[in-house]
């Protein structure tokens, strides 16, 4: 734009080509200053704005490489050394120069008619967890292949903004090519693809000209499901704290009974069983089975400033992951287990089932596109759970302010015994293998 402008007002205030070639010159290079001028406005406006060009207002970009910018300013030389010293022979290099330029800058241009791109996106990723993309590249021309076309999509969403690039070696007329890229996202959420850009600069590199394609897609990463520990029940019980009425049961977590067995060291004394130790004259032992199959309740308490201001907060989502984790495992494990997860973010949102895939992609999904709140109180999540937790569910409540929630816990409820989790790197890395996601 800037050197259409130039090339304007130098004409203006010196005539110089139309003194020259007189007024047909004159109007020429007028007409090509002023052409030049709109050009690159438009240009940058589609770099400043890439989104234009998603809306169809601008699909067509142009760009001048290295290359082609040095050869523009050995074909300006040329141009000014011809007229000056009115050199045929000047003129004639500058003519052959030329040529190639316009040529190369045709078939950018021409190649990238009816040209499409389309995408194919799995329905479902996971954080840390790599995937492919598969691009098609489709020529709709009849006579002209493409060569050396570089596609670039692009995605954004949950503070991630990235740009595969996928390049396609030809595509002949009338065919198709496809193309693949990896990604591995490191946010949950929900991420948007498109626009691609393709480029191209085939078959001298003198200029790259690009079109804007608008394909819109949408991915849901899920938290990242880890591996529980072996031990994670017993080192649970150490971390949580246990609110509300008590429950009887036969072992922890209603274990189930298996046998009766001599006494081991480390065994807890309130196993014995007196009656068999009297009759063995040898401390007995009650050994309990891990109850696979008892429901168990989720609760999250999604509270989290940090997120809500759009920063990251490294122990929220190690919270959701362990939260998904348990979920995913109890479901696999069990044969006729049911769930029940709640959670209490800027919504309260309430999930039941059992282990049908369609059931378990649902709440994954809920996890998903969890937002977090602000710190209302989560008695409405507790209210709502409340009638729907079985006498003999194992419950686990997770919340980044365990302590305030044992303070301030609403007795009058009458829930059941549940285990209060403080959502800390330091309390629940203990119970499982975890990837970070990134900050």
């Amino acid at each position: 734009m800037i050197a259409g402008l130039g090339l304007v007002a130098f004409e203006l205030a010196t005539s110089f080509i139309g003194e020259r070639l007189g007024d047909g010159g004159h109007w020429i290079i007028l007409f090509c200053g002023t052409a030049f001028s709109v050009w690159g406005l438009k240009e940058i406006l589609a770099n400043l704005f890439p989104r234009l060009g998603n809306r169809g207002v601008i699909r067509n970009r142009f760009h001048l490489p290295a290359e082609g910018r040095a050869y523009l300013v050995i074909m300006f030389f040329l141009l000014v050394g011809a007229l000056i010293g009115r050199s045929n022979s000047l003129m004639l290099v500058f003519s052959l120069m030329a040529g190639p330029f316009v040529m190369n800058g045709w078939h950018t241009f021409t190649v990238l008619k009816r040209v499409t791109v389309t995408r194919n996106l799995p329905p479902r990723a996971m954080v840390g967890e790599p995937f492919s993309v598969e691009l098609t590249l489709q020529n709709r021309k009849s006579w002209l292949a493409v060569w050396l076309l570089l596609v670039r999509d692009h995605v954004t969403g949950c503070r991630e903004n990235l740009a595969p690039e996928v390049l396609f070696i030809r595509c002949p007329a009338g065919g198709e090519q496809r193309g693949h890229y990896q990604l591995q996202l490191r946010r949950r959420g929900k991420h948007y693809f498109g626009p691609f850009y393709a480029d191209t600069k085939f078959p001298l590199g003198l200029v790259e000209r690009g079109l804007n394609l608008p394909a819109a897609g949408e991915l849901l990463v899920y938290p990242w499901i880890g591996r529980l520990r072996a031990d994670w029940r017993t080192r649970l019980s150490l971390a949580a704290e246990q609110v509300s009425r008590s429950m009887t049961r036969g072992g922890p977590f209603h274990d189930e009974f298996h046998r009766i067995r001599e006494y081991r060291p480390g065994d807890d004394p309130r196993t014995v069983h007196w009656r068999s130790t009297a009759r063995h004259n040898d401390l007995m032992v009650r050994e309990f089975r891990e109850n696979r199959d008892a429901p168990l309740v989720v609760l999250v308490d999604a509270y989290s400033p940090r997120t809500v201001a759009g920063e990251w907060d490294e122990p929220f989502e190690l919270a959701l992951s362990f939260a998904a984790t348990v979920c995913v495992s109890h479901l696999r494990q069990s044969r006729d287990a049911s769930l029940l997860f709640g959670v209490h973010g800027k919504t309260t949102q309430v999930w039941g089932g059992g282990r049908s895939a369609g059931r378990l992609d649902d709440l994954l999904d809920m996890l998903a596109a969890l937002e977090a709140g602000t710190g209302t109180p989560v008695r409405p999540l507790l209210e709502q759970v409340g009638p729907m937790i079985p006498s003999n569910a194992q419950v686990l409540f997770l919340s980044p302010r365990a302590e305030a929630m044992n303070a301030e816990w609403p007795v009058d409820l009458n829930l059941p015994a549940i285990r209060i989790v403080e959502a800390s790197r330091s309390k629940l890395e203990p119970l499982f293998d975890w990837v970070q996601s990134g900050a």
